[in-house]
């Protein structure tokens, strides 16, 4: 599945309008309806507050693997990750 089709699975699951969606994350509800028709692909910045809204990871809406938090597996796998989060390599 693509990431519009992603988000429009996850926004039904939780039960919210495009609307609602679009108020949580700062952008127009047509956006939100561009973006499960495929018709746009959302800025970094919007993943990553779809993703928040919608409760999984930026890769999980563009089709990736499940994150190991989600299936129980505690933290990311992915290096980059914890970096962001200050809990990866630093490079002094």
């Amino acid at each position: 599945m693509d990431i519009g089709g992603n988000v429009h699975a996850r926004r039904i699951l939780q039960g919210k309008t495009m609307k609602q969606l679009a108020n949580e994350i700062g952008v127009s509800d047509g956006m939100v309806a561009h973006i499960e028709a495929g018709r746009k692909m959302p800025s970094l910045h919007t993943a990553v507050k779809l993703a928040e809204a919608l409760g999984c990871t930026v890769d999980e809406l563009l089709g990736g693997r499940q994150s190991q938090t989600e299936a129980g597996g505690g933290k990311s796998s992915w290096p980059l990750c914890g970096s962001l989060t200050g809990g990866g390599r630093t490079t002094e």
